[in-house]
């Protein structure tokens, strides 16, 4: 099956002009699996393109949440899991991001964003989506 995915990666999005701005520490799934996350600029992104593009197999929906869903306490839960610990889950509409991604998101929340925002809270504008984070308006 793996070898199967890594024989679709050119079908799957790519992002020649994005703008990776560092990691965060690797995180352990729950299956063992070691992830190491990147965070970038993609600059505008075309969900409907994306969702058009998508590997229906591994990908329900393709939808963005606003950093202020993200930011806001009233749209994360925590939810215990198997091994007795809570993790935290975002809410945001009718989609819930949880798992290893709201593990890896809610550290990134922490120790990059929040610090950010508390030094200069006009980088993020209400109205504006989260793939903008870190841009300052004009």
């Amino acid at each position: 099956d793996r070898a199967l995915w890594e024989a679709g990666w050119q079908h799957r999005p790519f992002y020649p002009s994005s703008n990776i701005l560092g990691r965060l520490p690797n995180a352990v799934a729950i299956t063992g699996t070691l992830v190491t996350p990147v965070v970038g600029y993609l600059g505008p992104v075309d969900l409907a393109d994306l969702s058009r593009r998508a590997n229906k197999a591994e990908i329900a929906e393709v939808f963005a949440i606003p950093i202020q869903d993200l930011l806001d306490p009233t749209h994360m839960v925590y939810e215990s899991i198997l091994l007795g610990d809570d993790m935290p889950a975002f809410m945001s509409g009718k989609h819930r991001v949880w798992g290893l991604t709201a593990f890896i998101l809610h550290h990134f929340l922490i120790e990059v964003a929040l610090p950010v925002l508390l030094e200069d809270p006009v980088l993020v504008d209400p109205s504006t989506p989260a793939t903008t984070l870190g841009t300052r308006p004009t």
